[in-house]
């Protein structure tokens, strides 16, 4: 019985429940009769349609129910569940596997086939083009010129474009985005960049670690370059390969004491020392600094309110990095007057030749004084933020307040970020969040 055959039997099956006042279920095995009461509207039965398909399945029993006697037309052929045929000595089914997602399962000849996609290799995304392509199938199948590798071809899915879709959809902030970029073009891209992702295996994998390993990339870079591609390939729901398990050890955080900022400070010109006093006093992110305006500077009620950042190719960006917004108190007289009264004529409190600073620009600045100090070189992140929360953790401040002050999303990223500080701050860290310290104080 052929596709057409089938539908048009359903159809008229339909038109003849509608033109019925009411109907209702009836026990297996007895006749169709429509209830002479409207209260029940819910359940009937469609004998026809069974008595004139072959291959229904057993497990929907002697009846074919749907739930609403008021339904259009339309309505009671969506409701329908997936319909099963028999064309010579093939067997098929189309249906929805998953929300959005058709399949079509037919047999020839013995042989069972699936398909996801159509001829042109479009994935089967709706009922009216799942149905189309059955149809086809069971036309062709009819006609004998049926061939299986005709159908459910797969476009090329390359990988570098799959990185384009992943980077535009991802939601995350500016700086996380630049250095996944970053890493896709310097290491993933010249490998794996031109494959199709579905063909990528774990010995593509490994000669992208052995490369990697070769260029001389730290194990914590490695392990960033293939956590990339992992969310790669977690992003469009494509089996990954396979990734190598790569142990880093947490490096200990550098920092500076009061004192040997002072000297590094001592050799800054004039006109940066606002912007690097207001990163020592407040531990703010370098590029919420770049990014503070007159606006967000309210006297009146002591505070600067921290809400957007500096990217690393200089434009604005409306949020900070944990997308939450800080306020720090302040006070209206003294050296903060000093630090946030803009020089320069321009939108933004720190500003230099008309430009505002953005974090390169910072670096390269602390750079050459840190350089002419005769201290180590040291990262403006940790020469301020990090030397911020390790002298408060030094004089014994809860670690809550640290997190609060740093602006951090929880508790449990200040717990787990300094915790492989200097042995010697390490053991005064311990002793302001272990419960011994209540113990002794009691005694």
């Amino acid at each position: 019985m052929t596709w057409m055959k089938a539908r048009s039997t359903l159809k008229q099956t339909c038109m003849f429940l509608q033109s019925q006042k009411s109907v209702a279920s009836r026990p297996a095995g007895s006749h169709f009769s429509p209830c002479a009461t409207e209260s029940v509207s819910r359940n009937f039965v469609a004998t026809n349609a069974r008595r004139n398909l072959t291959g229904w399945p057993e497990q929907w029993g002697e009846h074919l129910w749907l739930h609403n006697m008021n339904l259009t037309l339309q309505n009671i052929h969506d409701t329908l569940p997936p319909i099963f045929l028999e064309v010579g000595d093939m067997k098929g089914s189309c249906k929805e596997y998953k929300p959005g997602r058709w399949r079509i399962r037919v047999w020839d000849n013995g042989e069972r086939y699936e398909f996801v996609r159509t001829k042109h290799g479009d994935i089967l995304e709706g009922q009216k083009q799942a149905h189309k392509a059955w149809a086809q199938i069971t036309q062709e199948i009819e006609d004998k010129i049926f061939n299986p590798e005709d159908w459910g071809k797969q476009k090329p899915f390359i990988l570098n474009n799959a990185f384009e879709t992943f980077q535009s959809a991802k939601q995350c902030a500016e700086e996380w985005k630049y250095h996944r970029e970053r890493d896709y073009k310097n290491h993933i891209s010249p490998e794996l960049g031109s494959m199709d992702m579905r063909e990528i295996r774990a010995v593509h994998v490994n000669e992208l670690h052995g490369k990697l390993i070769e260029k001389g990339l730290s194990p914590k870079s490695q392990k960033n370059v293939m956590a990339l591609l992992s969310s790669i390939f977690h992003f469009h729901r494509i089996p990954d390969p396979g990734f190598p398990h790569i142990k880093v050890q947490d490096k200990e955080i550098k920092w500076l004491t009061s004192e040997e900022q002072e000297i590094v400070m001592a050799f800054l010109d004039a006109k940066d020392q606002a912007i690097f006093r207001f990163l020592q006093i407040t531990g703010c992110r370098s590029g919420e600094a770049c990014a503070l305006m007159r606006e967000d500077v309210d006297w009146k009620r002591g505070m600067v309110i921290v809400q957007r950042s500096m990217g690393h190719r200089r434009r604005i960006i409306p949020y900070t990095k944990t997308r939450r917004i800080k306020v720090i108190p302040i006070a209206t007289f003294g050296e903060w007057t000093q630090i946030l009264r803009p020089v320069e004529v321009t939108p933004f409190i720190f500003s230099r030749d008309g430009r505002p600073y953005w974090r390169q620009r910072l670096q390269r600045a602390w750079k050459t004084a840190n350089k002419a100090s005769g201290l180590p070189p040291i990262l403006v992140k940790n020469a301020f933020r990090h030397s911020l929360a390790s002298q408060e953790i030094q004089k014994g401040t809860p670690i809550e307040a640290i997190s609060k002050m740093l602006g951090h999303s929880s508790i449990k990223v200040t717990q787990e970020r300094y915790a492989n500080l200097s042995p010697e701050t390490a053991w005064k860290y311990r002793a302001t969040v272990s419960p011994l310290k209540k113990e002794e104080e009691d005694l």
